[in-house]
């Protein structure tokens, strides 16, 4: 998805913005330092977090200006409940200037879009009741598992100790625990059954409050 950037980091960032979505640093494999482990062998969360550490460590105030009035824009949409609209607002945000903050709410704010999306009922066949599934069990556990690694998992870990101790904090924890505790249970289940959107909600539980 395109993303508004300060035009100063445009020419470093573009290359990098789908890399720091689908979890991988911006360094080439063959770059890797003799015994360093290959980015195929590293956890999703992890070369995520260590490429928003090393962008973290080379943004400019401009870099930070653009980030944060992404943020507000995600906040704005939020606070509508416009969540597909906040998602891409905060996603867009840290590749500029990665933050907890961002990454948590964009992830958050993800999954809110995909509980309003409109359920498709499935054309009658006559070999019995049809159940209207929102989503299946073909791709949910892993999306969201990936999805966790790549948002929530990063941000939490991105938390400085002051913003920890909070009340956001806690709460954007005790709800990444849940949803990996689904993703976990869901990767059991059969394939064509329907994810449980209704453990989706309560993980989620009432909108995060935004700053």
């Amino acid at each position: 998805m395109p993303a508004t950037r300060n035009p100063s980091s445009t020419a470093l960032i573009a290359p990098c913005l789908t890399l720091f979505v689908m979890g991988w640093a911006c360094a080439s494999p063959l770059a890797q330092p003799d015994g360093a482990p290959s980015p195929d062998m590293v956890p999703p969360h992890q070369r995520v977090l260590s490429a928003a550490r090393a962008r973290q460590a080379d943004t400019s105030l401009a870099d930070r200006e653009a980030a944060r009035r992404l943020e507000r824009a995600g906040d704005s949409a939020y606070r509508r409940a416009a969540y597909a609209k906040a998602f891409t607002a905060y996603a867009n945000a840290y590749p500029n200037a990665p933050t907890a903050y961002a990454y948590v709410m964009a992830g958050d704010a993800h999954w809110r879009a995909v509980l309003q999306a409109p359920v498709k009922v499935p054309a009658p066949t006559g070999a019995g009741p049809q159940v209207a599934c929102a989503l299946d069990n073909r791709h949910f556990p892993r999306d969201l598992a990936l999805d966790l690694a790549q948002h929530q998992q990063v941000g939490l870990a991105l938390a400085e100790a002051p913003l920890r101790a909070t009340w956001w904090y806690l709460r954007a924890r005790r709800s990444t625990r849940c949803l990996q505790g689904l993703a976990q249970d869901a990767a059991r289940q059969p394939p064509e059954s329907c994810a449980d959107l209704v453990r989706l909600r309560a993980c989620l539980g009432p909108p995060l409050p935004p700053r």
